[in-house]
């Protein structure tokens, strides 16, 4: 997102009629100074603002707005080139224009069918893929530990069992298909994990994930010098 600029003002002097300056507005004439005719003001928040361009950035009540044609934007948003974005990105701004910033629990008030955990950037910006969260972005939970996350290409916050692979890469860049867990918060679990009813399992049992996340099954493998087996479920023995 673009900070609001403030536009370049034409500057326009007023010229005092006296002896020997007579007629010079006349010699500046029309072809130095030009009428802004697409100065407009509209309505945001209830509050008068004026936009100098039919496309613009604009803070109102400590929220940004984005004005196109003149218009507060309202729902969802792709804004790229064309809007003076660098970089093309998904946002949302809610029934009063505003942006969305830090998480936003999606559901019917924003279009959505389905109610899901999205997270934006201070920039507005919707996250998708890996991220790495913690001090600064909090959780749903409120908890700030540092922590991965992952959101689909939608900016569904993942939870629960997720087949990861092609396609959703993983932090250590591998891209082999594979198995994960993510907390009720979104948060990649690695290490010796116990996984109960609050987990969704049936039955309670624990499982280990590798640093990366993965899944171990049907292996026999080797923690602070203990020995374990996981089967093909991956509940440990």
């Amino acid at each position: 997102m673009k900070k609001f600029k403030g536009i370049k003002r034409f500057v326009v002097a007023t010229v005092i009629a006296t002896s020997g300056v007579i007629g010079v507005v006349g010699a500046v004439g029309a072809a130095n100074v030009e009428a802004r005719s697409d100065i407009k003001d509209i309505m945001i928040e209830g509050k008068k603002v004026t936009i100098w361009e039919s496309q613009e950035w604009a803070k109102v009540n400590g929220h940004w707005h984005f004005v196109k044609d003149y218009k507060v934007v309202k729902g969802w948003r792709y804004l790229d080139k064309y809007d003076g974005e660098d970089t093309p990105h998904w946002s949302y701004f809610d029934n009063n224009g505003r942006l969305y910033t830090g998480w936003h629990k999606m559901g019917k008030t924003e279009g959505e069918k389905v109610e899901h955990w999205s997270y934006f950037g201070p920039n507005g910006w919707l996250r998708t893929g890996w991220q790495q969260m913690g001090k600064g972005t909090n959780n749903p939970d409120g908890n700030t530990a540092k922590h991965v996350s992952y959101f689909g290409p939608n900016g569904w916050l993942r939870t629960g069992w997720q087949q990861m692979g092609k396609g959703t890469n993983n932090p250590d860049g591998n891209t082999a298909k594979h198995v994960s867990y993510f907390g009720p918060n979104g948060w990649l679990r690695t290490g010796m994990v116990t996984l109960g009813k609050s987990d969704g399992e049936k039955v309670t049992h624990k499982s280990y994930f590798g640093g990366n996340g993965w899944l171990v099954a049907n292996k026999r493998f080797s923690v602070s010098g203990k020995t374990y087996t996981a089967d093909s479920r991956g509940w440990v023995k």
